[in-house]
């Protein structure tokens, strides 16, 4: 089995942005390039080239699961301590996936107005989001209920995280189970974390024969679609405008950095 070892770090990219809510790892998927190959891995497990579709995944599943367990406690931290500079930098990371989406996509030849109205239903999709309410705490309880939500709470994320612009730990959030999740990565609670990883397993194999079905028979209409998820994904986690000159200071310079880091890795990888 021929292993593409340089996925690791592009895993610990997106598990990176998989921790935070209102970030989609599929986004990063994109800006990394390999947006089209991950859908077609995972739908092709079942395939006879399985072991090459496996030799793509495993390095990026070690990197992702790298960045889930290293720093979970990092980005509750700056999540919960500086969260206006914090969520500006992801902001800025996202506008800077834009215009590699819009040359993925060949915008600039091949939209037409039912292209636009699909970006545009992206955005509103989005807006239109319940907001979401942290929970307080984490379930301390271990019902068969419990199980049961954070088994589909790990399936509906997982089709939020390759869906560029949709982020898993949002609809976690939105599920109220967020925080259980976080802390049962942080306290290697096995039995949350195999549950919710189940789900997870289950929804990236389902979601990926649909995601890749679009791409394959649909692709212009699928990633204006995406475009419009992505920028929506920003009204998600803006978190409103810095109060005082030393946070103005430091949330522009996040938001750049953001951006930054999206043009080089754009760069690298395109």
């Amino acid at each position: 089995m021929n292993m593409n070892w340089k996925n690791i770090y592009r895993g610990f990219f997106m598990g990176v942005s998989d921790i935070v809510p209102g970030v989609s790892g599929g986004t990063i998927a994109v800006l990394l390039g390999i947006y089209d190959r991950l859908i077609a891995s995972i739908n092709g497990l079942f395939s006879k080239e399985w072991k090459r579709h496996l030799g793509f995944l495993i390095p990026l599943g070690i990197g992702a699961g790298l960045a889930l367990f290293s720093l979970s406690h990092l980005m509750e931290w700056l999540i919960d301590t500086y969260p206006v500079p914090t969520f500006y930098t992801f902001i800025g990371l996202i506008i800077g996936v834009l215009p590699f989406l819009f040359h993925e996509s060949g915008a600039k030849n091949n939209f037409k107005l039912i292209h636009y109205i699909l970006l545009v239903l992206g955005i509103i999709i989005l807006v239109l989001l319940p907001e979401a309410q942290g929970e307080g705490k984490a379930i301390v309880e271990r019902t068969i209920d419990v199980y049961i939500t954070l088994f589909f709470a790990g399936f509906l994320a997982s089709a939020a995280m390759i869906l560029p612009g949709i982020s898993g730990s949002f609809i976690l959030l939105i599920m109220g189970v967020y925080l259980t999740v976080i802390n049962g990565l942080k306290e290697l609670d096995i039995p949350v974390i195999l549950t919710v990883g189940f789900g997870i397993l289950i929804g990236l194999l389902t979601m990926s024969k649909v995601i890749n079905y679009f791409l394959t028979h649909y692709r212009t209409a699928t990633f204006a679609l995406i475009i419009g998820l992505v920028i929506g994904s920003v009204f998600v986690i803006y978190p409103g405008m810095p109060t005082g000159l030393i946070m103005w200071i430091i949330s522009i310079a996040t938001f750049v950095t953001g951006l930054l880091i999206a043009y080089l890795l754009g760069r690298i990888e395109y």
